[in-house]
């Protein structure tokens, strides 16, 4: 008790402005400096008068009892005394209960209640006010769905992942497409096909990555050299079609 009195001695301590309870004084009171240094200290060694203390918070016209500290022992308790007396608990942590969530819990409950909450401070430093005269907000040049990177039109902007049905238009050059059910180099040609606009998808995947510019319609090498003017024999699918004529 001693060492608690200088303690409590050396902290600051203000005259409170507003009707009191505790366990030792369930009457209530204001309290000067001096009282409530005692009283804080006396409250070590003194009985616990709770049932007393409700009840005299009451008669003074309490009707919303806070628990402010861990658990809700007291929370509990506190309708056993009143009985079917008008009355609400809100406690401000509960077992098993995200500490934060129930905190902002228990301060909506006190809102509803009708009691003067100030939330402010909640939102100090992470709100940005908003000049409702302004609204309604300009929509945004871009979107993100998720997947794709979009401008306002709904179209992929320009090196970033691209639609998988988008794939480059190949150029096979001279070599037609077309070919019977009984001709087998026509299957060897679709797969080709395919071989060639993965490799294409893949170049294109790589050259955003190292973000280069990749033109809208991308052709690839051997399409470029066919146009080019190459002989038909030298490339690999006309020399293939020049040994199945012969």
């Amino acid at each position: 008790m001693l060492l608690l009195g200088l303690q409590a001695g050396a902290q600051t301590v203000e005259a409170t402005s507003f009707e009191s309870w505790t366990n030792d004084l369930p009457d209530g009171w204001v309290g000067d400096k001096t009282s409530l240094e005692t009283d804080s200290i006396e409250q070590v060694t003194a009985g616990v008068r709770f049932v007393d203390q409700i009840e005299s918070m009451y008669a003074a016209g309490v009707r919303v009892f806070v628990e402010a500290g861990p658990g809700r022992v007291l929370t509990q308790q506190v309708p056993k005394i009143l009985g079917d007396r008008p009355h609400a608990m809100v406690a401000c942590d509960v077992a098993g209960e995200e500490g934060v969530r129930r905190f902002l819990t228990a301060v909506a409950q006190l809102a509803t209640l009708g009691v003067a909450v100030n939330p402010s401070a909640l939102f100090e430093g992470r709100s940005t006010p908003v000049d409702l005269h302004a609204l309604p907000v300009p929509a945004p040049n871009w979107g993100i769905d998720g997947a794709l990177v979009t401008n306002a039109a709904g179209v992929p902007l320009p090196n970033s992942l691209q639609p998988a049905d988008r794939l480059p238009v190949l150029d096979f050059g001279a070599i037609a497409m077309t070919h019977t059910a009984d001709d087998p180099s026509g299957v060897v040609l679709e797969y080709l096909r395919s071989v060639r606009q993965i490799v294409a998808a893949e170049r294109d995947v790589m050259l955003r990555y190292l973000g280069a510019a990749v033109p809208a319609t991308a052709r690839t090498a051997t399409s470029s050299r066919a146009r080019a003017g190459s002989p038909r024999s030298s490339a690999g699918f006309g020399s293939s079609s020049s040994a199945r004529s012969r």
